[in-house]
């Protein structure tokens, strides 16, 4: 039976910059936490996304429940520094592109950043409702975020690609393409003062809001400033959300704070038909 979908889906990512490597209970609970999760939202995992220091793990997907997920929940995650979890339609013959729902956590021990993501269809969880938020503030746990954002958009075009940085040929356009670079291109000090664009969730650190954007104004002061818009600090060290529902208004105050240079690209999420 083919799953019914909404063919919008809602995004998030955290990230961590300069992040140590998660310690292997960390990732037994995070696993935990992703399964519990789509049995709450009603979703059977199909796939399951292992990384380790060793390379016991297949670069490829493996199945959920499967040979190589079981060893890894019997050695309890040892050595392990990224899972994702992943559901697939069950007509599904390319898992890694056709997923509809995914929840992750994953670190890069080169580049030593640490991300949480999640991409759900709508028809299993509207953005921005009440239970989409619970699910990313459980995660605040998992890292000392620095940065984050949040979006829904089209599933036809590959979000997540253009969220993680990545363009998609035939689909990401001209002028995606060049805010892709401009993110990738950006130094990690850059990454810590600038924001990557305005999107309708905003996760903040205090070297972001405290950066000018005008002479004697803060961008902390800036936003408080703001009406139809919540700001709240969500940990003791300071990360903070900046949450813009409004469409119109995200575009007025984006093309206002692009001009002010505190955006390293100032497009938006990629929404089209």
């Amino acid at each position: 039976m083919s799953v019914p979908l909404a063919h919008s889906q809602s995004l998030l990512v955290l990230e961590q910059i300069w992040a140590d490597p998660p310690a292997s209970d960390t990732m037994q609970r995070f696993h935990d936490f992703a399964i519990s999760t789509f049995e709450r939202l009603g979703i059977q995992p199909t796939y399951v996304g292992i990384t380790d220091y060793q390379n016991k793990a297949s670069d490829k997907l493996v199945k959920y429940l499967g040979r190589v997920h079981r060893r890894f929940q019997k050695e309890s995650f040892r050595e392990v520094h990224g899972f994702s979890l992943i559901a697939n339609p069950p007509e599904s013959d390319s898992p890694f592109w056709d997923f509809y729902a995914s929840i992750g956590l994953l670190y890069t021990s080169g580049a030593k950043y640490l991300f949480f993501d999640f991409i759900i269809d709508e028809h299993y969880l509207p953005f921005a409702s009440e239970e989409y938020d619970r699910i990313w503030q459980e995660m605040l746990s998992y890292g000392r975020w620095q940065y984050g954002h949040g979006y829904r958009a089209p599933s036809k075009i590959y979000p997540w690609m253009f969220m993680h940085g990545f363009a998609c040929h035939g689909i990401t356009t001209e002028e995606e393409d060049k805010a892709l670079d401009q993110w990738r291109g950006a130094t990690r000090e850059e990454k810590l003062v600038k924001l990557r664009d305005l999107y309708p969730y905003n996760f903040l650190s205090d070297s972001h809001l405290s950066q000018e954007v005008k002479k004697g104004q803060t961008l902390r002061q800036f936003i408080k400033k703001q009406r139809d818009t919540e700001f709240v600090q969500l940990t003791d060290y300071g990360l903070h959300l900046w949450k813009i529902l409004d469409e119109s208004l995200q575009a007025e105050l984006r093309e206002y704070l692009y001009k002010q240079e505190l955006l390293i690209s100032g497009i938006g999420p990629p929404q089209r038909d």
